[in-house]
């Protein structure tokens, strides 16, 4: 029985060797609001930003990732405009709506991009992120895209 038990652990550990690398690396996107004072510390996270450098508490749950995403366009000054679906262009239209005067915080692939603050409702369907997303990560983005609009 142990040995049995051990020659599928050895089995199973050795196809996540062999398919260890053979996935290509993924795209994430992920925008997260700024809790209220009153939110309890078991549905934020703090998040560290660079300009401000400050520390943000957000919601854990993002508000928009990465399945909201139509599509990306370079901007060009370097920046990237995300076209967003129903779902999305919902949900930026709501936040931005109901959370005024608080930060929307961009993370892309783990690493914060962009923080901005809430000082309009957005309804167009569409966020401007102005920089930051190197090559890689547009890169990442255009695969993932493209990728999607195959399936």
């Amino acid at each position: 029985m142990k040995n049995n038990i051990l020659a599928i652990v050895v089995t199973l550990f050795a196809g996540m060797i062999l398919t260890a690398g053979s996935q290509s690396p993924q795209f994430s996107l992920r925008m997260h609001v700024e809790a209220g004072d009153q939110t309890r510390d078991e549905r934020v996270i703090p998040v560290g930003l660079v300009d401000p450098d400050e520390i943000v508490r957000v919601h854990k749950i993002p508000v928009l990732t990465e399945k909201m995403l139509l599509n990306a366009v370079s901007t060009p000054d370097g920046g990237v405009l995300l076209g967003l679906n129903q779902a999305g262009k919902h949900s930026l239209e709501t936040v931005t709506r109901t959370e005024m005067g608080k930060t929307l915080v961009v993370i892309i692939n783990g690493r914060v991009l962009y923080a901005a603050d809430i000082d309009m409702p957005m309804s167009s369907g569409k966020f401007l992120i102005p920089n930051g997303l190197d090559e890689a990560d547009l890169t990442l983005m255009q695969s993932y895209l493209e990728q999607r609009q195959r399936y």
